[in-house]
């Protein structure tokens, strides 16, 4: 069956990407964003170049 994407049932009542969720970052998210943009433009950024 080309072009279908096929992937498991979920039960709504127990998925837990169902749940609320703000759109604010934590100061550790952030920290940790920080850290990744920092390691990938230091470090595999060159690599590619």
């Amino acid at each position: 069956m080309k072009g279908r994407n096929m992937t498991r049932w979920r039960d709504p009542a127990k998925d837990p990407r169902q749940e609320p969720k703000s759109h604010l970052i934590t100061a550790e998210g952030a920290a940790r964003l920080r850290g990744i943009l920092d390691h990938l433009s230091r470090v595999k950024r060159p690599e590619l170049s």
